[in-house]
């Protein structure tokens, strides 16, 4: 459903013009009566590019009451808010995240940095602004595209320095530039800007002429950017970026410099205890000759030792009968290890129409399938391949053949990583046989990290699962 269609909702015609008026480019999801402050009201639900979601409250009358969309930000009573609540940046700062002319090797290495080691946000300055500060150059622009649909498609924020260490220091030409990158972003809500250097007051007050709904780190701005710890709860919020402490900062934001001893550092900070006490497998449910070739079991058919939840602190699967049993309102589990190269085997069973997955080499935050990857579990017997059937490299890379079984019934899966060179055997048969170092997309992933069996909504459970280093 799109703008136009609006009126087909049965909605009254001020809230149909409201629509019409507010959506852009968003596609209605879902509109709902409700009560807002005491009053008749409209929740509506809709979804724009790279699956970003926009809701708003509107009166009977029209009135637009409240617009939030995914992942953006704002300063509400001297708190940073993402959507409605409240945020606190934790990350490494990686300025050449931004430099369109390492795209996309740097940019997406930065963000498979910060994934790894648990970052909420990509920190980069800007580059490839024109000599003057009037616009970009074609291949920033391009760059710049790609790079907002990939953060909103990974639902990860942005912190963009307008003006890095080798920023021109021509006052004429850095107004030129703020109100070009104002201009340019002024719709992208996801994003926090950070004006630095002894003009920064005055060119964050042009910043905001332009895009007053965008938040900025400056001097007389909505944040300010220090280089210390403060003493003090500070009066606004405050982002430090300075020296690493001795423990993860409480309620402070901060961001971290990109180096090998601060990503180790974070990692740490970021670890859950029971990593620190890796679980000794049971392997009485191998064959002997799975435990001669080296296997190891990854689940010991009783309990759910060795796995942890990826979200809300629940597990999202229950050990019963001899299975890992996806239960309702859970979500997906991780392995406590990480893995770089393996051969992983195991067995599934899915409904019909059902979806899961196998994500491997997955990070601490974001979007496991876009830092690590993503074998697709579908239930869809008898469909003819895609990027998101079963055995795919997830919207990425089709399989050979869809091998799946009927619904209900038990499929065998090994997956065998070993540097750049992934296979896939489902069912006996080869879905994937690849190196990843001849996709531009998938070269610069994560060679090392946790598995993942994702839950999306439907009833799928997983046995025999067991894994043999290489």
């Amino acid at each position: 459903m799109n703008v136009c269609q609006a009126a087909e909702l049965n909605l009254p015609p001020a809230v149909r013009n409201a629509l019409d008026r507010e959506l852009d480019n968003y596609r209605v999801r879902s509109a709902v009566e409700t009560v807002y402050e005491g009053k008749t009201a409209y929740l509506v639900t809709a979804q724009g590019r790279t699956e970003r979601r926009l809701r708003m409250t509107i009166g009977e009358n029209g009135e637009l009451w409240k617009k939030v969309y995914e992942c953006q930000f704002s300063v509400i009573d001297n708190r940073l808010m993402r959507e409605e609540s409240p945020f606190r940046i934790a990350s490494i700062y990686t300025p050449e995240a931004g430099d369109d002319q390492t795209a996309p090797k740097t940019f997406i290495e930065s963000i498979s940095k910060i994934s790894y080691a648990g970052g909420n946000l990509l920190a980069f300055d800007l580059y490839g602004l024109n000599p003057d500060g009037k616009g970009f150059s074609k291949e920033a622009d391009a760059f710049y595209q790609k790079m907002i649909d990939r953060l909103l498609y990974m639902k990860l924020n942005g912190f963009c320095r307008v003006f890095g260490a080798a920023a021109s220091k021509d006052s004429a030409m850095r107004l030129n530039a703020i109100r070009t990158v104002a201009d340019y972003f002024k719709k992208e809500n996801e994003f926090l800007f950070w004006i630095d250097g002894p003009d920064a007051a005055s060119l964050a007050k042009a910043f905001k002429k332009i895009a007053p709904d965008l938040v900025v780190a400056a001097p007389g701005g909505d944040i300010e950017v220090v280089d210390a710890y403060p003493n003090e709860a500070p009066e606004k919020p405050v982002i430090v970026i300075g020296p690493t402490p001795s423990q993860k900062p409480a309620n402070l934001h901060f961001l971290l410099k990109d180096t090998p001893e601060n990503l180790k550092i974070f990692d740490q900070w970021n670890a859950d205890p029971e990593e620190q006490n890796p679980v000794k497998p049971d392997n009485s449910l191998l064959s002997e000759q799975e435990r001669q070739e080296g296997f190891v079991s990854l689940f010991d058919g009783a309990t759910t030792k060795g796995w942890l939840p990826l979200s809300n602190g629940r597990l999202g699967f229950i050990a019963k009968d001899g299975l890992l049993q996806r239960t309702p309102g859970g979500g997906s589990i991780r392995t406590v290890e990480r893995f770089d190269n393996f051969v992983l085997r195991l067995e599934y069973r899915i409904v019909q129409n059902g979806n899961s997955g196998v994500q491997v080499h997955c990070p601490r935050s974001n979007r496991a399938s876009k830092v690590g990857f993503e074998v697709q579990i579908m239930g869809d017997y008898g469909d003819k391949p895609s990027k998101s059937s079963t055995g795919s490299i997830y919207y990425e890379i089709p399989p050979q053949v869809n091998a799946n079984k009927p619904a209900g019934e038990w499929n065998s899966m090994e997956i065998t990583c070993n540097g750049l060179r992934v296979k896939v055997i489902l069912n006996g048969q080869t879905a994937q046989d690849l190196n990843f170092d001849d996709y531009d997309e998938l070269k610069y992933r994560l060679r090392d990290g946790f598995i993942i069996l994702t839950d999306h909504g439907a009833d799928v459970s997983y046995r025999n699962i067991r894994i043999k280093k290489l």
